[in-house]
């Protein structure tokens, strides 16, 4: 039981799977409506991107990103959402720097297969998931 709804077929709830994630130290551009914005990623899962910056982002917007993992040859382009922030005095992860967690939301090309490919070479074999 995993703490959903008990309906009496043995099974319960959804059960969630968070992507592993890998910590990384790589430039990202960050492209909001009129303005780039410099940064580096922290970690990297298939869902998303944890990034530092100097800049103030709005939660909740879209923002297209362009970054290039260590020993990747051309730089990956997606877009994605601001889905939380950890800045100011109320930080949620104080064990992460001040950045922002962006959720990715669509790849241009075969960006995501690379962004997948890229994963399963670098975790470890046993937090890999397929």
């Amino acid at each position: 039981f995993n703490g959903g709804p008990y309906d009496g077929t043995g099974g319960g709830g959804v059960c969630k799977i968070r992507p592993k994630r890998l910590s990384v130290n790589a430039p990202v551009k960050i492209q909001e409506a009129d303005k780039n914005v410099h940064g580096n990623i922290y970690d990297v899962s298939l869902n998303g991107l944890y990034v530092t910056v100097s800049e103030n982002l709005q939660d909740g917007i879209f923002v297209r990103l362009e970054f290039c993992l260590p020993g990747q040859e051309r730089p990956l382009e997606a877009t994605g959402r601001i889905a939380w922030a950890n800045t100011g005095d109320n930080r949620p992860k104080l064990s992460y720097p001040k950045g922002y967690g962006i959720e990715l939301t669509n790849f241009e090309n075969d960006d995501e297969d690379l962004l997948a490919e890229y994963l399963d070479r670098n975790l470890p074999a046993s937090v890999v998931l397929h």
